[in-house]
């Protein structure tokens, strides 16, 4: 049984998702009990971190000598996580990297369904892309309230994306997940998690680089 929610930062919940992956995979090899040791050796971290990241979430116990029941761990994470309980989300921006979001499968494993796409755009708007209605923007709101979607992916150009950003706050949207390459501001009480692309590219390019000078 997971623990109540409570306020957790930022690092820890980055981790969780790393934790429950590799907890999968010792389950579909066979095991029942894992270790923190086991944890943190397979995922490089600390023994100790790995103990009160799991104490924050899960009220299953280590035993002495074979570690947390594995299939309770994994339960529990995905019940902290809310893998078990379907979030609908719209997608605003279905340019190329918009129609790539839409055909991923991946959302659903993290209890996440696009339930409509939405864009200005004449050539997508009322077609079906991998399986998604795509909406003129200016059925938005309209749409939010009849179905009561609170989170929303946004893939828009960095001119417009703050512009959409306010639009979807004050549709009421709560929580964004931003694939636009520009900070957004929010008003308290809204969420909002990046994801920087070129950020992540550049610093996997850099390594790159490190890796092959040291093989020069």
């Amino acid at each position: 049984m997971a623990k109540p929610e409570q306020t957790i930062s930022n690092a820890t919940l980055k981790r969780l998702p790393k934790y429950l992956r590799f907890l999968k995979a010792l389950y579909l090899d066979g095991e029942e009990f894992v270790s923190s040791v086991t944890i943190a050796n397979g995922l490089e971290l600390n023994s100790v971190q790995v103990k009160k990241d799991i104490a924050l979430v899960s009220t299953v116990e280590g035993k002495p000598k074979v570690g947390f029941e594995l299939k309770r761990l994994i339960d529990d994470l995905e019940d902290f996580l809310g893998l078990n309980n379907s979030q609908k989300a719209i997608l605003v921006g279905v340019g190329k990297l918009g129609t790539a979001l839409l055909s991923y499968k991946g959302f659903s494993k993290y209890g996440l369904k696009i339930t409509a796409g939405f864009d200005v755009s004449e050539d997508i708007v009322g077609k079906v892309v991998a399986g998604t209605k795509v909406y003129h923007e200016s059925e938005m709101a309209d749409y939010l309230k009849k179905n009561k979607v609170k989170m929303a992916i946004l893939a828009v150009q960095t001119s417009v994306a703050q512009a959409v950003c306010d639009k979807l706050v004050k549709d009421g949207i709560l929580a964004i997940l931003n694939f636009s390459p520009v900070p957004l501001k929010v008003s308290e009480g809204v969420a909002v998690q990046d994801v920087d692309i070129a950020a992540s590219l550049a610093i996997l390019s850099t390594k790159l680089k490190v890796i092959l000078d040291g093989k020069n």
